[in-house]
């Protein structure tokens, strides 16, 4: 069953890492308040979005293992549920790649790579790994090979750290990595890669494990709106200028935004609809495709930027990314879930036979 409040959080991060696009491709908005605080500041740290992305994907991978890896970790387990994982991403991953490559080559929407070794590695998701790669087709590829590299190693996680100590342990060395990454001299491609960001991750699939007894400790401390007034006010937040390389920054705010979703999703709050609810939640729903084609708003750009244009461009990559959310990933779902749901039953019948 779906979890609103996590939809709700999705669509907070699909449209932070929208606007962070239109602003950085059309122009900045600013209005400098006391100690580095900038009234527009959270269009400029729009890509903390990806941030707070990483820790929903970890919390949703929770859901979904617990479901998939229960009673042990085996091969076959393993690749079923990497397979579910791969079926739920490739489909609207790989048309989005088709999609783009006749926008890029036949309408020159925007100008990017498309060569041979672009379309292997994206299609392999590995174009991460490869600083020639990185950025070609899509910019907002890079995180979708982060993403799927997670999936990939979250079974050997979950296999090695059974117990509250292994975990805490296991995040030590996260952030260890995550910090070491941050001030190496690596290539960009590798401080952006998942040796970075698999605290998020990591942090996410802990928040969901022990989601009640966070709960519990934020409602008896009256501590989740604190959690999200903190979130909020650090997007606020300019300093001498805006950087998305700026990580450690990125994780404290997404961390903060992952605590107080806990605080909404296990109390139930919102779980009363209204015409604004299910549309976040649509958007909510929608937000792997809305990022797949976040840089659609190139092709309606005004000749000169104001908030009223950004507000219109904000509105046409949502709509776009919902439309192609109903023709591709709503029907590939249900594809999916066919799939698994005959696998599910012929595996019954084997075990009762």
């Amino acid at each position: 069953m779906r979890n609103n409040v996590v939809d709700y959080y999705r669509a907070l991060a699909v449209t932070l890492v929208t606007v962070y696009h239109i602003q950085m491709g059309l122009g900045k908005d600013t209005f400098d308040l006391n100690y580095g605080f900038n009234l527009f500041a959270p269009l400029g740290n729009g890509w903390i979005g990806v941030g707070i992305f990483f820790i929903l994907s970890g919390y949703c991978m929770g859901m979904s293992t617990a479901r998939d890896l229960t009673n042990g970790v085996t091969i076959f387990k393993s690749l079923r549920y990497l397979m579910k994982r791969f079926l739920r991403i490739a489909p609207a991953y790989y048309f989005s790649m088709l999609v783009w490559f006749v926008f890029i080559n036949y309408f020159s929407i925007i100008k990017k790579p498309t060569d041979l070794i672009d379309i292997i590695t994206h299609s392999i998701f590995i174009h991460n790994l490869i600083p020639e790669t990185i950025y070609t087709i899509n910019g907002v590829y890079w995180s979708i090979g982060v993403e799927m590299q997670f999936y990939v190693l979250l079974p050997v996680i979950i296999a090695l750290a059974t117990t509250l100590s292994k975990r805490v342990i296991l995040l030590a060395l996260c952030v260890v990595t995550t910090i070491a990454t941050y001030y190496s001299d690596l290539s960009h491609a590798y401080k952006i890669g998942l040796a970075n960001y698999l605290t998020l991750f990591v942090l996410g699939w802990m928040f969901y494990e022990y989601r009640h007894q966070i709960h519990y400790f934020l409602k008896k401390n009256n501590l989740g709106l604190a959690c999200l007034l903190i979130a909020v006010t650090m997007m606020f937040y300019k300093g001498n200028s805006y950087s998305n390389s700026e990580k450690i920054f990125e994780l404290i705010v997404s961390v903060f935004f992952g605590l107080s979703m806990i605080n909404f999703a296990v109390d139930g709050k919102f779980a009363k609809t209204s015409y604004i609810n299910e549309l976040v939640a649509l958007v909510g729903r929608a937000s792997f495709s809305i990022y797949l084609y976040n840089y659609i708003f190139y092709a309606v750009k005004p000749v000169q930027y104001n908030l009223i244009a950004g507000l219109v461009l904000l509105i046409t990559v949502i709509a776009f990314g919902i439309l192609m959310y109903q023709i591709v990933e709503v029907q590939t779902e249900k594809i999916r879930k066919r799939i698994f749901s005959r696998k599910a039953q012929n595996d019954h019948v084997g075990q009762v036979a």
